[in-house]
C-alpha cells in the first residue's frame, strides 16, 4: 500500500507526509478531520478515509502516596515538560481544591513529578484525602 495523497486539515493544521507516516501538528486545541488516498500495490485499488483528530484533556497519572502524620508525600506521572495542576479532595470526592502546580521534569527523571502535602493546616483535620492531577 502506498500513500497518494492528504487532504487539508479543517482546523488550519499543518500536515507533512513522508514515506511511511502523516504528520499532523495543530494550531489550537479543537478536533479535526482530514482525509487521506491509498493505492494498493499489488491490484491497484485506490481507497480514500478519513482520520479524525480528536481533541480530549490530558491527565497525569498517580505514583505513589507515602502517608505519615499529616502528611503525604506524593509522586505523579505526566508529559515530561507539561505543566499540572494538583487537585485535593477531603470530603470523597464531590469538591475538589488545587493545592499545587508542577511541571513533569525532562531529562534523567522524564515526566517525574513530586511534592508534599501538610493536611495539618486544615481545620479540622481530615481523616482521609484523595489526589488528582488535571493539565493546566
Amino acid at each position: 500500500m502506498s500513500l497518494v495523497s492528504v487532504g487539508s486539515s479543517g482546523q488550519g493544521a499543518a500536515i507533512t507526509t513522508d514515506a511511511t507516516h502523516i504528520n499532523y501538528v495543530p494550531v489550537n486545541g479543537n478536533s479535526d478531520t482530514f482525509t487521506y488516498t491509498a493505492i494498493d500495490n499489488r491490484g491497484g485499488s485506490v481507497v480514500t478515509a478519513n482520520i479524525n483528530v480528536n481533541v480530549v484533556t490530558m491527565t497525569g497519572l498517580p505514583g505513589s502516596i507515602t502517608y505519615i502524620g499529616n502528611q503525604a508525600a506524593l509522586s505523579f506521572f505526566g508529559l515530561p515538560g507539561s505543566a499540572y495542576n494538583v487537585e485535593r479532595s477531603t470530603n470523597g470526592m464531590s469538591t475538589w481544591q488545587v493545592i499545587s502546580n508542577l511541571t513533569a521534569a525532562t531529562g534523567t527523571n522524564a515526566g517525574v513529578m513530586t511534592m508534599t502535602d501538610d493536611v495539618s493546616t486544615l481545620d479540622p483535620v481530615p481523616s482521609s484525602a484523595y489526589y488528582r492531577l488535571q493539565s493546566q
